[in-house]
């Protein structure tokens, strides 16, 4: 650290004895960013895919001293999920290639409170393209009914290709492994699911 140097600093004020900042992240140089998204594949080797607030993919990677909070405080690194809502603050390093997928390196990950009902599991019979519905075998437990509205997201992911499309009812299938987000309907026990992400299998060459 040296006067003049352009840092960001993220964290937590305190009031006594003094107004001051408690750092929990200093970034120095100034070219930081911040990106909040979705979650849409798995954590491995400290990274995932995240499908931007602006609709464009991305790989966070994760740092040795990457921090991880709520709004109640510290978590771990389990706590990024398939379906979570982040905020990333971090840095996008310059491309080798323009053809390379964008990356930013986390400094900071903030998981946002989530409210839907999260489902994991297998696309099964009986499957109704007209009522947009078919049922769900979970990896735990029982056959679940589920309904997909009119305004779901449908998100198609790529993890080889580190690639996030916007799919249409059309694109699900029998057989697919999915996660679904939405509110059970009490009064018959289905899932009306406002967001559904697919794991796309690329052939093998």
């Amino acid at each position: 650290l040296a006067v003049n140097d352009p840092a960001v600093v993220i964290g937590r004020y305190i009031i006594e004895p003094d107004i001051a900042l408690g750092a929990l992240v200093l970034e120095i140089g100034g070219n930081s960013e911040q990106i909040s998204g979705n979650v849409v594949s798995t954590p491995a080797d400290s990274k995932f895919l995240m499908l931007t607030s602006d609709d464009n993919d991305i790989i966070v990677e994760l740092q040795a001293g990457t921090k991880f909070f709520d709004a109640a405080g510290e978590l771990g690194h389990d706590s990024i999920v398939i379906g979570a809502d982040l905020e990333v603050e971090g840095v996008q390093p310059a491309k080798a290639d323009p053809a390379d997928p964008d990356l930013i390196r986390a400094a900071l990950v903030f998981v946002e409170a989530e409210d839907d009902d999260q489902l994991t599991g297998t696309i099964s019979e009986p499957f109704d393209a007209t009522t947009r519905s078919f049922f769900l075998t979970p990896e735990v437990g029982n056959t679940v009914c589920v309904r997909v509205n009119e305004d779901a997201d449908i998100l198609l992911v790529d993890e080889a290709a580190s690639e996030v499309t916007m799919g249409t009812f059309d694109d699900l299938a029998v057989g697919q492994m999915v996660d679904i987000f939405g509110e059970i309907d009490i009064s018959d026990d289905c899932l009306d699911a406002n967001e559904v992400i697919v794991e796309v299998v690329t052939p093998a060459p």
